[in-house]
């Protein structure tokens, strides 16, 4: 199964599920300074080559408990009723509701920078 978060990026890419995030970028720091050439690139053979560019990758990854062998064996039902269960709590006990007033403006201001990059994409 792939994966269901893919995020593409101009310094690399997050990719992950629920429960595990993986990520592969580079450092522009790391980069040299790219120079013009317009010659023919030729190898030692003389045959022509492609211009190639090595940049050095950096690769991290995140798993909520590191025991995950499945990471979309998520059942949504599930997760919909403890929405509720955390609602009931939250106005009958005044228990905090686990997801943050602050937490949803910044996921609002994300997505809708995301929007505004991609305007084709949200009409």
């Amino acid at each position: 199964m792939g994966d269901l978060f893919l995020v593409q990026g101009t310094q690399g890419t997050l990719r992950g599920s629920e429960t595990s995030l993986s990520w592969k970028y580079f450092k522009p720091s790391d980069v040299k300074p790219l120079v013009l050439d317009t010659r023919p690139l030729r190898n030692d053979k003389g045959e022509p080559i492609y211009c190639r560019e090595n940049l050095n990758f950096y690769e991290e990854k995140w798993n909520i408990d590191g025991k995950i062998e499945n990471p979309h064996t998520w059942d949504a039902d599930q997760q919909g009723f403890g929405y509720y269960k955390a609602l009931y709590s939250n106005f009958v006990n005044n228990e905090d509701f686990p997801v943050k007033h602050e937490h949803l403006m910044l996921q609002m201001k994300v997505m809708g920078a995301a929007h505004a990059q991609n305007k084709k994409l949200f009409l």
